[in-house]
């Protein structure tokens, strides 16, 4: 399983993009400063910022990319894993 994206919210998108870049992201979109996307300099994670009115309007998203779903969600079920919505057949 790799990790693939996570999406963070932000109240002030322009103002959160500095940060990342300092930290080594390298800045690759941006709409309306309504939404940010920066990549690791190696180009295998990507950091999405969107605006949101307020932090607790929506959540992180972390999104992990896997060869087989259904085989990723049954080995995750055998762990012990519960989902809220199940995508297997």
């Amino acid at each position: 399983m790799n990790l693939n994206q996570i999406t963070i919210p932000s109240t002030n998108v322009s103002c959160g993009t500095k940060l990342y870049e300092q930290q080594g992201l390298v800045f690759i979109v941006c709409t309306n400063w309504t939404y940010a996307i920066f990549e690791t300099p190696e180009r295998e994670v990507t950091l999405r910022i969107h605006f949101a009115e307020t932090i607790l309007e929506s959540g992180i998203l972390i999104y992990f990319e896997v060869k087989d779903v259904v085989e990723k969600i049954t080995e995750l079920k055998k762990k012990g894993i519960i989902f809220e919505m199940d995508a297997t057949p």
